[in-house]
């Protein structure tokens, strides 16, 4: 028997990015008020609770993203937010119908989603500005910066409980949020994850994020969360619940290295 076990779960990841490419709008650099002394606090798009964490000086909670993140209010829009450490950021200014604040505000800048993943798992895509999936400047910009689309026009999640992650990121996809809720309850009861202090409502919202990245199912990476739950449900009340192979070889021998707990 070989263990289907060894997950690595990257939680609250609030590592800094690498710095991305140079901007192709205006080389003009946005007024930011925002205090930056603080180099030790959280950079640009960083996840945050309170002002307090980001060198900033703000924490962001609007429907950009499901957490509050470190960002900066700003006055010329298209053009470079001053970089807090090595993030660089872009000064956007969202339509009427965005009611968050501030408004222009700073976004991480980023030209592949593993610079967004880098700053936090809030983080979906790296595109071109978008609001409810519309893109903000049309074909006037192509600087990307990491958003998270699924967030528009809904409710912030509570960070430590992401209560409610079921009926509001989750309501159009029942079937996904099934898959999630049983995935997790095999990470914790196999142990896969630290048991103390670990949120399962977090950790299948963290799932659902990797199964609808975009809007969209990714199929392949559902099956690899379905191998798991089957397998888990088959061995019940057996002594093989955790240890057992999974014989379909389309499966993977470990669970992968994802973000199951954002």
């Amino acid at each position: 028997m070989s263990r289907v076990g060894g997950v690595v779960v990257l939680v609250g990841l609030v590592g800094c990015s690498a710095s991305t490419s140079s901007s192709t709008g205006s080389d003009a650099v946005a007024e930011v008020t925002a205090d930056t002394s603080a180099a030790t606090a959280g950079g640009y798009g960083q996840r945050c609770a309170t002002d307090g964490d980001c060198a900033t000086g703000l924490c962001a909670k609007n429907d950009l993203a499901p957490f509050g993140f470190c960002s900066a209010a700003c006055t010329a829009e298209k053009t470079p937010c001053p970089p807090v450490g090595a993030v660089e950021a872009y000064c956007v200014q969202f339509p009427a119908a965005f009611s968050g604040v501030p408004n222009p505000i700073c976004l991480p800048r980023c030209d592949h989603i593993k610079v967004c993943e880098g700053l936090g798992a809030q983080w979906e895509t790296c595109e071109v500005p978008k609001y409810t999936g519309s893109p903000v400047y049309g074909t006037s910009v192509n600087v990307k910066v990491c958003q998270a689309p699924s967030a528009h026009g809904k409710a912030k999640l509570d960070p430590a409980t992401c209560a409610g992650w079921d009926t509001t990121y989750g309501k159009a996809y029942p079937s996904q949020v099934s898959v999630c809720r049983a995935y997790c309850d095999y990470l914790i009861q196999c142990k896969e994850v630290p048991v103390a202090g670990y949120s399962k409502e977090c950790c299948a919202y963290g799932c659902l994020v990797d199964i609808t990245r975009q809007g969209e199912v990714n199929t392949i990476i559902e099956k690899k969360r379905k191998c798991y739950v089957q397998n888990f449900s088959a061995w019940q009340g057996t002594g093989k619940v955790c240890t057992a192979h999974i014989d379909d070889p389309n499966c993977p021998d470990k669970p992968d290295n994802t973000r199951t707990n954002p």
